[in-house]
């Protein structure tokens, strides 16, 4: 599909738009960013999450709509809006980001390929602003593939706490009958200045599946399900999370 930057911003920008006014930011488990970059690449995703309680009635859902522009072969600028609906509360608008993710080197070039980024999110709930600083991080050994993301998360402005927030994941992904299959790993470690052990952090693990279609005009659709639980005692005890990819 042969679009030009602005028409890429502008399908993008109304994805989003649409979007906030249709749609039900993920906490826990979410995507597994990986460090490359493709020039003039777009693409949308959408990341749900319902996260739920075996012995109460709670439950929380959340979707994170982003949009991705390569701009060169090493820089990324994305934006992306989150919804969260929790227990028997209307929809609310969690907040708008933007950020950018920078490739460090070519691929292959290093022992694992890297790229860093940062987001700042501001806050759709009248509570104070975030800045995130990322890292994503990916090994190809023979037919796995591994990768990782670290954040440090830091409130802004009004009502804003002290310290930095850390978050982890890991997962390891291979083909199994046609299908890309993997183990993924989370930890919401929670604030550095206030730590309180492993049982006051959130930790999860599951397994994921998904598949990839090519449609026409260099169109790739992606999707991925998993399931996550609990393996700590602040973490919820199950979610359940989908991921729908459009590349062109």
């Amino acid at each position: 599909m042969k679009t030009t930057l602005y028409s890429r911003l502008a399908l993008g920008s109304l994805i989003l738009g649409f979007s906030a006014v249709t749609s039900a930011a993920h906490a826990g488990p979410g995507k597994i960013t990986g460090p490359h970059v493709d020039k003039g690449a777009s693409e949308i995703e959408l990341t749900g999450t319902y996260a739920f309680n075996y012995d109460n009635d709670d439950y929380e859902f959340e979707n994170e709509l982003e949009y991705e522009y390569g701009v060169t072969d090493k820089l990324l600028v994305e934006t992306e809006v989150e919804f969260k609906k929790e227990n028997d509360h209307d929809t609310v608008t969690d907040g708008v980001a933007v950020g950018f993710r920078y490739e460090l080197g070519e691929v292959g070039e290093y022992f694992v390929d890297t790229a860093v980024g940062a987001k700042y999110k501001f806050s759709g709930t009248g509570g104070s602003d975030r800045l995130d600083l990322n890292l994503a991080l990916e090994k190809t050994l023979q037919s796995y593939k591994f990768r990782s993301n670290v954040q440090a998360r830091h409130q802004v402005g009004a009502h804003s706490a002290d310290g930095v927030d850390m978050r982890f994941s890991l997962g390891g992904y291979n083909k199994l009958y046609g299908l890309d299959a993997g183990i993924e790993y989370f930890a919401d470690i929670g604030n550095l200045s206030g730590q309180s052990g492993y049982s006051a952090q959130k930790h999860y693990v599951g397994p994921i599946i998904g598949s990839e279609v090519y449609l026409p005009n260099n169109v790739e659709f992606e999707y991925k399900i998993g399931y996550y639980q609990g393996v700590s005692s602040a973490a919820d005890d199950g979610t359940i999370k989908y991921e729908i990819e459009l590349e062109f």
